[in-house]
């Protein structure tokens, strides 16, 4: 929000609690939650300024990119451009609110790819990104500028 990428990554073996410390629960929100209410809040804060805020869903399963925003879960195509790497037709949908994040997060979760293991009865069997692009400009400003918070 003052101009830097942010990551937040979740690291260690099954049922070590990353989905938890990630997602929480009702009564103990996790890491998503909690950046999605600050990040809301700074918004909501700033006077002199106009934002536009989108997300996206990937997952990456058997070397294969999918879009968990799209219900066809249709593979996407990397492509390297001066910018770095960009994914062609991911969805990334405006988010004008905490609700909208997590209903994003949610309808993506649906269509993860999940299997039992001995430790954990719905262990994911891929990798997630959730991305959430915040562009800002000043009020007054034609251009502005962008921040990912992958």
């Amino acid at each position: 929000m003052e101009g830097f990428n942010a990551t937040i990554f979740a690291y260690g073996q099954t049922s070590s609690g990353k989905t938890h410390t990630i997602l929480g629960n009702e009564t103990d929100p996790g890491l998503f939650q909690l950046v999605s209410n600050q990040l809301f809040q700074h918004v909501a804060d700033q006077v002199d300024k106009r934002y536009l805020i989108r997300c996206s869903y990937i997952e990456i399963y058997n070397e294969k990119i999918n879009d968990l925003l799209d219900k066809s879960n249709q593979g996407l195509t990397i492509r390297e451009d001066i910018k770095g790497n960009v994914l062609l037709d991911a969805r990334e949908p405006v988010v004008d609110n905490v609700d909208k994040v997590m209903e994003n997060m949610m309808q993506g979760n649906k269509i993860r790819r999940v299997a039992a293991t001995r430790m954990n009865e719905r262990s994911s069997r891929s990798h997630t990104i959730f991305r959430i692009i915040l562009e800002s400009k000043d009020a007054n400003q034609k251009d502005g500028c962008t921040y990912k918070l992958p």
